[in-house]
């Protein structure tokens, strides 16, 4: 194998490679699809429960690709002394999960903050987050009022649902032709007191509105699809890589600033899946942000700015951060800078309450050589890492301010692959 790599000659640079011809297009530089297939947002699913707290199911029948899913949630008029901090719509959502048609692995479910640091890893511009997080349901500190001779605007949020399909990632989407049984899709929600906030009556139970869009692919000749070929010979597998994840919540500890004690928070990191881990990403959100008391507004992503990380597994450094590099770090390569934009509420429960903007920083431990939550430029590429399994990882750092009660929230991602075969999905860690 090193004999693709190494050499004893010098290397010839007017000779590297064959000569090509950069002036115009032809077959050497330029492609085009093999199979006629028409994407479209035709499908418009409305969900059997809008109620909150509640959990609602719903299929995708299996006769065409499947790609990016968009849930859209409306929630009733705003009273006066109600209030929502923005990206509410993540904030609503408890777990979604997910299942191949007819399957032999159990429901994948994804939870809590993972679907947003999902979604905040996926996307390398911060822009493009912050607009993510502003659609995904923006602040509301008095009810909104109609532009001159307009309606009242409504308020609304637009979530992706992360599948291995639907990704912010440029991603091939699953031929859910091949399996014999449609795809479930699962969605739990929270209660109202995860995103409401001020004492103006009672809170909503419902949304006005719940649905899914789907983005689809149409095969013009379904003769094509690998079904036929699959049908023919059932011991023929179709694979189609992805990134799992897996969310991870530290019980409650108390914060140390570094003047008090230099990396004095040591929290531990477990229940690794027995797979390549690709990467871990985390942040620290106090305890009075995610439930404050008084009926003060929910600011479940007020990320707190932590400092002088150190991770160490088997008393080993494997990540030593000085201070706050890893604003740093989470920019190199292709990425730009790790922030998302925020606007954090103020404590208070009626009358004019400000809120307050926010840069928030995600925190990535990239175990692979570049980030790994999305195939690598739209390859089926997978890194070999290390595995985890049985063990643990120690992180110590600094948190803004002492005796403050905090958690991490952390998303653990792996190499991951569904496989199918006559009609049958399995799902590996590996």
């Amino acid at each position: 194998m090193e004999t693709a790599y190494l050499t004893n000659k010098h290397a010839l640079l007017s000779g590297g490679g064959s000569m090509l011809q950069d002036n115009y297009y032809s077959v050497l530089n330029s492609t085009s699809s093999l199979v006629e297939t028409t994407y479209n947002y035709e499908n418009l699913i409305a969900l059997p429960s809008v109620q909150f707290g509640s959990s609602t199911s719903f299929q995708i029948q299996n006769f065409n690709f499947i790609g990016r899913l968009m849930l859209h949630v409306r929630l009733p008029q705003l009273l006066a002394n109600m209030y929502l901090a923005r990206g509410w719509g993540y904030a609503i959502i408890n777990n979604i999960s997910w299942t191949m048609g007819s399957s032999s692995t159990s429901q994948i479910t994804l939870q809590g903050d993972s679907i947003l640091q999902l979604a905040m890893a996926q996307i390398p511009d911060p822009e493009k987050r912050d607009e993510v997080l502003q659609l995904a349901g923006e602040e509301y500190l008095t009810p909104p009022a109609a532009p001159f001779g307009e309606d009242v605007p409504f308020i609304d949020a637009y979530i992706l649902l992360p599948t291995p399909f639907s990704t912010w990632c440029d991603k091939l989407p699953y031929d859910s032709n091949l399996l014999s049984q449609p795809v479930s899709i699962n969605i739990q929600f929270n209660g109202s007191a995860s995103i409401y906030g001020g004492i103006g009556g009672p809170r909503p139970t419902q949304f006005v509105l719940a649905e899914v869009l789907v983005h689809s692919g149409e095969l013009s000749n379904k003769a094509l699809s690998l079904r036929s070929k699959m049908v023919a010979d059932p011991s023929l597998i179709s694979p189609y890589p992805f990134t799992h994840t897996q969310n991870f919540i530290t019980p409650s500890f108390s914060g140390v600033k570094g003047s008090t004690t230099l990396q004095g928070c040591s929290v531990q990191l477990t229940s690794f899946t027995n797979s390549d881990i690709t990467g871990i990403i985390m942040w620290c959100v106090a305890d009075s942000s995610k439930s404050p008391l008084n009926n003060n507004t929910p600011n479940p992503y007020n990320l707190e700015e932590m400092s002088n990380i150190l991770v160490t597994y088997n008393g080993r450094n494997i990540f030593n951060i000085p201070y706050k590099a890893y604003k740093f770090l989470g920019m190199l390569g292709d990425q730009g800078p790790s922030y998302f934009d925020h606007s954090i509420v103020d404590a208070g429960n009626n009358g004019i309450i400000p809120s307050d903007p926010k840069k928030c920083y995600p925190i990535y431990l990239d175990f692979a050589r570049l980030r790994a939550t999305c195939m690598l430029n739209g390859t089926q590429h997978m890194f070999n890492t290390m595995r985890l399994s049985n063990q643990s990882l120690y992180v110590r750092f600094n948190t803004p301010l002492d005796a403050v009660q905090y958690r991490l929230y952390c998303t653990y991602c792996y190499n991951g692959c569904i496989e199918t075969q006559n009609g049958i999905s399995s799902v590996y860690i590996d």
